[in-house]
């Protein structure tokens, strides 16, 4: 009588050489199963596009206080949220200077408002207000 079709049931107790090579094929599944994740690893930091690891969470802006006036440019980390505090006055008062693309003028947007329009012009083409840098072609 062969021992390994009583060994059918949950909970028997394996024996001798098949005990062994029951261990032995969990064991290689895992080291099998481990291998693959390091080589998912291993893939993902090669393929992955230089610069992106500690991906840097700000962006440059120019920002003007409605408390004091200060006017100045910050890196401003994305989770930050408006107004800012002026470095000058200490105050909530800094907000970030819109541009508008029609007549070029820039301009701070009235606070709470959703549809923004150029004070100037009227015209809805409006956005965020690039740092002027020397080297830069002017913006059209």
């Amino acid at each position: 009588m062969d021992y390994r079709s009583a060994l059918q049931a949950t909970g028997d107790v394996a024996i001798g050489a098949h005990a062994l090579r029951a261990r032995r094929r969990r064991i290689m599944i895992a080291i099998a199963g481990i291998g693959l994740m390091s080589c998912a690893i291993w893939l993902y930091v090669r393929l992955r596009p230089p610069g992106s690891g500690g991906a840097d969470r700000r962006y440059p802006a120019l920002l003007e206080c409605s408390e004091c006036g200060y006017a100045g440019e910050r890196n401003i980390f994305v989770e930050e949220s408006f107004p800012l505090l002026c470095p000058e006055c200490s105050q909530r008062g800094c907000h970030a200077k819109w541009r508008c693309l029609n007549c070029d003028r820039e301009f701070l947007p009235p606070v709470g408002q959703l549809n923004i329009r150029c004070p100037h012009c009227r015209s809805p083409k409006v956005g965020a207000s690039p740092l002027t840098n020397a080297n830069a072609a002017p913006a059209r």
